[in-house]
C-alpha cells in the first residue's frame, strides 16, 4: 500500500525549509503521487526544484477555497491514503515514519499522527487511563470530539490539554479524510465563511484551520447542537519528525 501527498500552500516558508522537508519525505519507500497547488506564482527555484522530481504533479497561482481545493486534489489521487503534508514537516527518521505507516496500514487504522511530541505525550495520557492500547513502540486510540475534550478537561499537562479534534499535517484513510471534508463543505459554517461571515482568522475558509476548527468536530456545536467525530489513530513514541517552521515541540 502507497500513499499520496496532497497539499495547498502559499508556500508560507523560505525555499530551503521547502526543500529540505520535500527531498526527505520523498525517501519513504511508500510515497507515490505528490499533488501541489500553490496560491502565489511560483519563481524559477522552486519550480526547478519541484520538476526534478518525477512523482510531483503542481501547479501555481490558484484561488480558492482550501477544502474545495484539497477535494479537486484529492479526486485525481489513486492511492487510498492521504498525507495531508504541509512543507515545513521534516522527517527526519524515514525508517520510523515507513514502520508507523506499515502498523497504520496493517491494523486498518483510519489516521496516522505524525510529527510532534504533543501527540506522543497525548497517545501516553490516554494509556495511562485506559483508553488506548500499546504494542512495541506503537499506541493505538480512538479520537475525535469527546478524546479531545476529555484531554483538555482531565490533564495538567500543556502538551496534552491543548488537544483538538482533527489535524491537518498528517495521515488520513482516503475514505476518512473524504467523508470529513464533504461533511464540512456541505455544513451551514461552511456556506458562512466562504460568504466572508466570520471573525476569527481559524475560520477563514482560504486556510486549512477552517477544517481543524469545523464545528462539526469540535464540542462547541455543529448548527448550534453538538459536533462529534470519532476516529481510530496510531502514534509512534520514537518521534520520527518535526516542524521546521518552529511552531510544534519536538524536544
Amino acid at each position: 500500500m502507497n500513499f499520496d501527498i496532497i497539499a495547498y500552500i502559499k508556500p508560507n516558508h523560505d525555499f530551503d525549509i521547502f526543500k529540505q522537508s520535500l527531498s526527505n519525505i520523498q525517501k519513504s519507500k511508500y510515497i507515490n503521487k505528490i499533488y501541489i497547488s500553490f496560491v502565489e506564482k511560483l519563481n524559477n527555484t522552486f519550480t526547478n526544484e519541484l520538476n526534478q522530481y518525477e512523482n510531483i504533479i503542481w501547479k501555481d497561482a490558484i484561488d480558492n477555497f482550501w477544502a474545495s481545493e484539497i477535494l479537486l486534489l484529492i479526486n485525481k489521487s489513486k492511492s487510498e491514503c492521504i498525507y495531508t503534508w504541509e512543507e515545513d514537516s521534516y522527517v527526519y527518521n524515514i525508517d520510523q515514519f515507513d514502520k508507523t505507516f506499515e502498523n497504520f496500514i496493517n491494523k486498518n487504522v483510519d489516521h496516522m499522527l505524525t510529527l510532534d511530541k504533543k501527540w506522543i505525550e497525548r497517545g501516553k495520557f490516554m494509556l495511562s487511563k485506559n483508553l488506548a492500547i500499546q504494542e512495541n513502540e506503537f499506541i493505538y486510540f480512538n479520537w475525535g470530539t469527546r478524546y479531545a475534550k476529555y484531554c483538555r478537561e482531565n490533564s495538567t499537562n500543556t502538551l496534552v490539554n491543548g488537544a483538538y479534534p482533527v489535524t491537518v499535517g498528517s495521515m488520513f484513510s482516503k475514505k476518512l479524510l473524504l467523508y470529513m471534508l464533504n461533511f464540512l463543505i456541505d455544513s451551514n459554517y461552511w456556506k458562512a465563511i466562504i460568504k466572508g461571515n466570520f471573525n476569527h482568522f481559524h475560520q477563514n475558509p482560504a486556510l486549512p484551520h477552517s477544517f481543524e476548527v469545523f464545528p462539526g468536530f469540535w464540542w462547541p456545536g455543529k448548527n448550534n447542537g453538538y459536533g462529534d467525530i470519532t476516529y481510530s489513530t496510531i502514534v509512534s513514541t520514537i518521534q520520527y519528525g518535526k516542524e521546521l517552521g518552529g511552531r510544534l515541540t519536538n524536544d
